[in-house]
C-alpha cells in the first residue's frame, strides 16, 4: 500500500517524552530483531575472548591475542545465529501453538503495513521516505475514518473489548506514529491531554480512510 502525505516535521520534544514513558520504540524495529542480540553475543564473545588470551598468555603461548581474537569472533558469530534462530523460530512456534509466547501483542509474525509518504520540500524538490506502521489494513483504515469523524487517537477509543485494537497492538501502533511524527502530544506542557494527528499524520490517515 502507498499513500502520499505532507513533509514529516521532527518529533517534538513532548512526543519523544510519551515515547520514552511508553517504552515501546522497539518494538519491530531491526534494534529488537538483530541489532541487540548481536551487541548481546559481541559483549559476551569478547570476553570469551579475553579469557582465551589471558590462558594463552598464562601457558606462554606465542601471539596469545590472535587466538583471543578468533574466540572473539567465533562465540560472537555463533551466539548471534543462535539468537536469531530463536527469534525466528519463536514466531513460527507461536502460529503453531496459536499463543503470544513473546508478548507483542500478535500471534507468530506481526503485521505490517508500509507507507509510502512524499516529502515536499519546495516547489521544485521532494523526497520520498517509508514507513512500516504495526497493524493490519482493516485496523488501520478502521482507525484512519474514526479519526476523520473526530475520534479521540486514545486508547480508550480504540483498544478493548470489541474494539479494533488489543491494548498492546495499539501501544505499540501510536509508539511508531510518535516516532515518525504522524501524530504529537495535544499539549506541550501535558502529555496526558492525548495525540491529534500532525499534517503528514493527517494526509497518510485521509488516503487510508478513502481506501477500498
Amino acid at each position: 500500500m502507498r499513500f502520499k502525505g505532507e513533509p514529516l516535521p521532527p518529533p517534538a520534544p513532548a512526543a519523544m517524552d510519551v515515547r520514552a514513558q511508553f517504552g515501546l520504540d522497539h518494538l519491530f524495529s531491526m534494534t529488537a530483531a538483530a541489532l541487540m542480540p548481536l551487541a548481546q553475543s559481541a559483549i559476551t564473545g569478547g570476553m570469551i575472548g579475553l579469557g582465551v588470551m589471558g590462558l594463552f598468555w598464562l601457558a606462554e603461548v606465542h601471539n596469545p591475542w590472535k587466538a583471543g581474537l578468533a574466540a572473539a569472533i567465533i562465540f560472537t558469530i555463533g551466539f548471534w545465529g543462535i539468537a536469531m534462530a530463536r527469534w525466528f523460530s519463536l514466531t513460527k512456534l507461536e502460529t503453531w501453538l496459536g499463543m503470544d509466547l513473546n508478548r507483542d501483542g500478535f500471534t507468530g509474525e506481526p503485521p505490517v503495513v508500509k507507507v509510502e509518504i512524499t516529502e515536499r520540500h519546495d516547489k521544485q524538490s521532494s523526497s520520498t521516505k517509508f514507513v512500516e506502521l504495526p497493524a493490519t489494513e482493516e485496523q488501520l483504515k478502521a482507525l484512519a475514518q474514526g479519526l476523520m469523524r473526530g475520534a479521540a487517537m486514545s486508547e480508550r477509543q480504540w483498544a478493548g473489548t470489541h474494539k479494533p485494537f488489543s491494548s498492546t497492538e495499539f501501544r505499540a501502533l501510536r509508539a511508531v506514529m510518535i516516532k515518525r511524527a504522524l501524530i504529537e502530544a495535544a499539549s506541550e506542557k501535558d502529555n496526558r491531554t492525548g495525540f491529534v494527528l500532525t499534517e503528514a499524520g493527517r494526509a497518510v490517515m485521509e488516503e487510508l480512510a478513502a481506501c477500498r
